[in-house]
């Protein structure tokens, strides 16, 4: 099943942004700073950190092209800092 167009409110924990196994992503942080990771599967990511997004940043492009991590085919969000970080994601 797709994400269209959902606001999601992420907090400190890692939180899987995608609902599916995906290809393409477009998310863009609304508030706050973003950790945005990639896995294969559905196990979180067990880094702290990811790459760091901060309002209004984001992507719109296939998960190949983002990260060299072969097979990827989920996307991970946490918060950077203390403050509920919100971020529109969308996918097929």
């Amino acid at each position: 099943m797709a994400q269209n167009q959902q606001v999601l409110a992420i907090g400190r924990d890692w939180t899987q942004i995608t609902n599916a196994s995906v290809t393409h992503i477009l998310f863009q942080v609304l508030r706050g700073t973003a950790y945005i990771a990639y896995t294969v599967g559905t196990t979180a990511p067990t880094a702290e950190q990811g790459i760091l997004y901060t309002s209004p940043k984001g992507e719109n492009d296939l998960l190949s092209v983002l990260i060299s991590l072969v097979g990827a085919d989920r996307v991970w969000a946490k918060a950077a800092t203390n403050e509920t970080t919100t971020i529109l994601v969308d996918h097929a």
